[in-house]
């Protein structure tokens, strides 16, 4: 092994004294060495991080963003690969995508590629939240042309994108969705269940490729196995030998062993140039043939497509321009800066004398950047309520029930951090209810309900607090079972529990362990996610209120401060010393 990893070191060596920004060859010949060392190091992560490192930095010299230094910054890494030691660039380099870093600090690792990617990461997962919702809707309108519209250009810039980044996987993975769209929006195929399942699953595999890149995993192609997701794009696609690769092999220019290296370099371009713009720059191909080809596929279309292929519905929607009020991307760790130092601006304006002159102009201008700082730092509960929906879509097909979400309140706009808190104990919440609460269909009927059940989320701001509720039409809270269950665990005695009041009794379902399902299956039963709920709620300094009706409802209050930075407090002597109560719980 050692003998292969100093051949190909020599080879690089060799080529990066040749190295000039720009040329292209030359970088993808020392590309092409480099990957060769991830067959070295099949086993040793260290090292496969630092060549993953290598690759990136030369994928960005190759689109025409070489980082400063970086003919020293690769000497560095390959003098680290040859001695052996990967231990501490490894951690520079799994933490330089997320970690923020001061501008000296960007200087001595390349900030300006990092810095792109850091910003591709958040528009990437804005998109990505943005195609889900737009599929949860698309499912209920199949005939909504601007949704469908709106999907493909979502697909169609992260595409773009990723052929600037060199992130062959994503593009892979947008593209083909993005043909998908494309026949939809043609009415080429028609949007049906079997469709929306497979742009789900395509949003799933976006956001696990987005947590590979947040892990410092910016390569060509990364762990993200996509042959079986695309496969069944093809699938619901269907060539009906329209597909020019399947037309050059029918027609002798071109073999199958062609076709697939054509396809590779294909995704390795990340879909930047045309199946026969690749064939002819690669001598597989003649211009003339391809000529040929292409006419042969645009006649075939007209037959099997009609007037819907040679006349094609193209995109007529005008993206409203919102340039006076553009979108600045800044970082968390300013954000958190400027509010804590408000924080502290508070505090010292407390101390000055009541009589100073100009105070009470101080303190209305200190309360409205105050205000504006927590600005900063909010997100709409839409966001949140979006991806319950999917949750809510998901389990209640898994378990055969037929589930309505309504929603309210989704424009307030609370802490992005209790958003983000917020998404685990929810999905358990909304698990129960649809497990536990809502009834099957049958019983429903007999109880003289609707066959479908109802779950309303709602947001809204009471006073100093944000209240997030969770209501059910289900079959309510049962008592009875909840105390005979806390009895049997040894929770409570039925001496205690008989003591209780209601809702002593319904927080019983938040302790650990406890779970009234009968056995335990794919959705709940283990006893583990209310206490999840419990846990983080409290962390976010929130309570829980529930109300229940048999046969009728049960819903669970969420109540939490205002503001998780900065409360309005009155200071409290006792006995000497001095203590701060919220005014909120005064």
């Amino acid at each position: 092994m050692n003998s292969n990893k100093d051949e190909i070191l020599r080879k690089i060596a060799l080529l990066m004294t040749d190295f000039e920004e720009g040329d292209v060859l030359l970088i993808s010949d020392i590309i092409d060495e480099v990957t060769l060392l991830k067959e070295v190091f099949q086993t040793d992560e260290g090292m496969l991080t630092i060549v993953d490192r290598l690759i990136w930095l030369l994928n960005g010299a190759m689109s025409g963003n070489a980082e400063s230094g970086l003919v020293s910054t690769v000497s560095g890494l390959l003098d680290s690969i040859q001695r052996g030691t990967p231990s501490s660039l490894t951690s520079e380099i799994k933490t330089s995508s997320t970690e923020p870093q001061d501008d000296q600090e960007q200087d001595q690792t390349g900030g300006n590629m990092i810095e792109i990617i850091k910003v591709f990461i958040v528009e990437a997962v804005e998109k990505i939240g943005r195609a889900e919702e737009l599929i949860l809707e698309l499912e209920n309108d199949y005939s909504n042309k601007e949704i469908i519209n709106e999907l493909f250009r979502c697909f169609h810039t992260i595409k773009g994108e990723c052929g600037f980044l060199r992130l062959a996987s994503f593009g892979e993975l947008a593209h083909n969705i993005e043909n998908l769209l494309d026949d939809i929006r043609n009415d080429k195929i028609k949007p049906s269940e079997e469709i929306i399942e497979i742009l789900l699953q395509g949003v799933d595999y976006s956001k696990s490729i987005i947590e590979e890149i947040k892990g410092g995993h910016v390569v060509l192609f990364n762990k993200v196995t996509l042959d079986g997701y695309v496969k069944s794009i093809g699938k619901v696609i269907g060539n009906n030998g329209k597909n020019i690769g399947d037309l050059l092999v029918r027609s002798g220019k071109l073999s199958e062993v062609d076709v697939v290296k054509i396809l590779q370099k294909q995704k390795e371009d990340v879909y930047t140039k045309k199946f026969g713009e690749i064939a002819v720059e690669n001598n597989y191909l003649n211009e003339s043939d391809l000529r040929e080809t292409l006419g042969m596929q645009k006649n075939i279309q007209k037959e099997t497509s009609g007037e819907a292929a040679s006349n094609p519905q193209k995109d007529q929607v005008s993206v409203k321009s919102e340039m006076n009020d553009p979108i600045v991307k800044v970082r968390a760790s300013r954000i958190n800066y400027l509010v804590d130092m408000i924080g502290e601006l508070l505090i010292a304006e407390g101390m000055m004398n009541e009589k100073a002159a100009g105070l009470p102009q101080i303190k209305k201008i200190t309360k409205s950047i105050q205000y504006a700082a927590m600005q900063l730092r909010t997100e709409k509960v839409k966001t949140l309520f979006t991806n319950m929906k999917r949750i809510v879509r998901d389990v209640s097909k898994k378990l055969d029930k037929e589930i309505v979400l309504n929603t309210m309140g989704e424009e307030l706009e609370i802490d992005r951090n209790l958003i983000e808190n917020l998404e685990e104990p929810m999905l358990h919440m909304i698990r129960n209810s649809i497990h536990h609460g809502i009834e099957s269909a049958d019983e429903r009927l007999r109880k003289g309900k609707t066959a479908e059940g109802h779950i309303i989320l709602s947001a809204d701001r009471r006073g100093n607090s944000i209240v997030i509720s969770i209501t059910d039409d289900g079959g309510g809270l049962n008592k009875e079972k909840i105390i005979n269950k806390a009895v049997e665990m040894n929770l409570v005695t039925m001496a205690d529990a008989k003591a209780m009041n209601d809702n002593q009794i319904y927080n019983m379902i938040f302790m650990q362990g406890f779970s009234t399902a009968e056995k335990v299956d794919l959705v709940s039963g283990r006893g583990v996610g209310m206490d999840i709920v419990r846990s983080v709620i409290s962390k976010s300094r929130g309570r829980i209120n529930i109300k229940t009706e048999k046969d009728k409802f049960t819903e669970f209050n969420l109540v939490f401060p205002l503001s998780t930075a900065i409360i309005d407090g009155m200071v409290v002597g006792i006995a000497g010393s001095s203590y701060i109560i919220p005014v909120a719980n005064i």
